[in-house]
């Protein structure tokens, strides 16, 4: 019976699913548990930004380790490695809950985030060698919204578990689902041999410092000091050290030049649905919380109605993506998720539904169709024995995108908010204001309010507007390949 299991492909997709669901949930449940862990540690609300670092620090780890954690599966064999990256991850949340410092659960997340960001790209590699190519298209879009889908429940699933348990708990429940995902990784993925290709450890290195560097120097634009000159010198130091190695990177080794055209213009097209797709994850829950005058729940409940449609068209996407071109499955996505963004960039004060739910299910529904195209035509450019690696990178690409955007928000958008409200002599803070409240809204709060929700509206326009430029690169890929 078991040997005739095995024979499914589609089970090989029980322990990346489980694998990449986890890591995804890790990723965004630290929201919610963030209040309960600064009163745990005692911690006082003027640091804020120390307990931050538990979401930048796991950003590090996803970003850096990637890349190199997708090229040494390639090198010695993908199941090897997405059991010992789940062993990492686990291992990492145990760390993560019996910390009883911040700084030592910051380089914990660290720690536990290498594990878990390179299990996406290694479980879409393993996908790509257990199915056809024709048929790899679903099977890409169900890991893809699984991953959406885990994002999603992350900060729910944190928000119950720390109403009832203590938020360690969050962290300590990884532990029995990672034994689960080994045990079927283990019975259903099949082992690959070693590629025998070697490995430039130093070129590595030199990467890991070399994004660890951008990622710091991002999350430091605002405000600019020294230290984000340090990280940025650094960077273009360590990014000019590759190039002169290019003959040792993995990319420069493709046999056809137009493959790797058009793998750097999809990559190009990622990292602007990530910038995109950031705009709103950080904007939507912003503007319910604030001008709209609602409460958290509420802001989580405005942003699960546009990601709750990622993992749904994520799924329709993988079988939509096999009746047209991978081209035309990217251009009709971005057009989509443009649609939607337009639509909310015209969003007043009074916006409820069915308008509300509709424009920000058509916008999740526009980036969930993104997900098979992409991934699947990517690593169609890059030959066997490097489809990890290739995996890896569209990740990483998006990740910067979404790093990028992380960073210009708040700087330009503190600068933006200033330049709007110049006329207006006090600032009181924007979730101070309620509009349902029985007190009369004063001049100075509805002026505060009407900026508020312009600003909203531009970030709304500026999210449209990179969704459109995202299909020129798609636009430049030849119909031929």
């Amino acid at each position: 019976m078991l040997n005739k299991l095995k024979n499914y492909r589609y089970i090989s997709l029980i322990p990346i699913c489980l694998g990449v669901f986890i890591a995804a949930d890790d990723q965004t449940v630290i929201v919610t548990i963030i209040p309960e862990i600064m009163k745990d540690m005692n911690i006082p609300p003027n640091e804020l930004n120390k307990v931050s670092w538990s979401i930048t620090g796991y950003l590090i780890g996803y970003i850096s380790a990637i890349p190199i954690i997708g090229r040494i599966s390639d090198t010695y064999g993908k199941r090897k490695i997405f059991i010992l990256c789940t062993i990492i991850f686990s291992i990492g949340s145990m760390l993560v809950a019996l910390s009883p410092k911040i700084e030592l659960l910051i380089l914990s997340r660290i720690f536990q985030a290498t594990g878990a960001g390179a299990l996406i790209p290694i479980g879409i590699s393993i996908i790509s060698d257990n199915f056809p190519r024709n048929k790899i298209a679903i099977p890409i879009g169900i890991i893809g919204a699984t991953a959406e889908a885990g994002g999603v429940i992350g900060p729910l699933w944190g928000g119950i578990i720390s109403n009832y348990f203590n938020w360690t708990w969050v962290f300590w429940i990884n532990i029995p689902l990672s034994i689960i995902v080994l045990i079927t990784c283990i019975i259903f993925i099949k082992p690959t041999k070693p590629n025998n290709s070697k490995f430039d450890y130093l070129s590595g290195f030199i990467l890991i410092i070399s994004f660890v560097s951008l990622t710091l120097g991002l999350n430091k634009l605002n405000p600019i000091n020294f230290s984000t000159y340090i990280y940025f010198i650094i960077f273009i130091t360590t990014t000019l050290i590759l190039i002169i190695k290019m003959n040792s990177l993995y990319i420069y080794e493709l046999k056809s030049k137009f493959k790797l055209t058009k793998f750097l213009l999809i990559n190009l097209s990622h990292l602007l649905i990530g910038s995109s797709l950031m705009i709103a994850m950080i904007t939507i829950p912003l503007m319910a919380n604030t001008v709209l005058g609602l409460d958290s729940l509420d802001g989580g409940l405005y942003l699960m109605r546009m990601t709750i449609a990622i993992p749904i068209s994520a799924l329709l996407g993988g079988i939509i993506y096999q009746k047209l071109h991978y081209k035309n499955s990217i251009i009709i996505g971005l057009i989509i998720s443009s649609i939607g963004f337009f639509l909310m960039s015209k969003w007043n004060l009074h916006i409820s539904d069915p308008a509300l739910t509709i424009h920000l299910f058509i916008t999740g529904f526009g980036f969930g169709m993104l997900i098979s195209p992409i991934y699947t035509k990517g690593l169609d450019c890059i030959e066997e024995s490097y489809k990890t690696t290739a995996a890896s990178m569209l990740t990483v690409s998006r990740l910067i995108g979404m790093t990028l955007t992380i960073s210009w928000i708040s700087a330009w958008g503190t600068t933006r908010f200033k330049v709007l409200t110049n006329d207006i002599q006090i600032f009181p803070i924007l979730n101070q204001i309620n509009l349902n409240s029985n007190n009369e809204t004063n001049d100075i709060q509805l002026q505060i309010i009407e900026a508020g929700l312009k600003l909203f509206n531009e970030f709304f326009l500026i999210a449209c507007i990179i969704c459109i430029i995202g299909i020129i690169p798609a636009l430049l890929i030849n119909n031929k390949n």
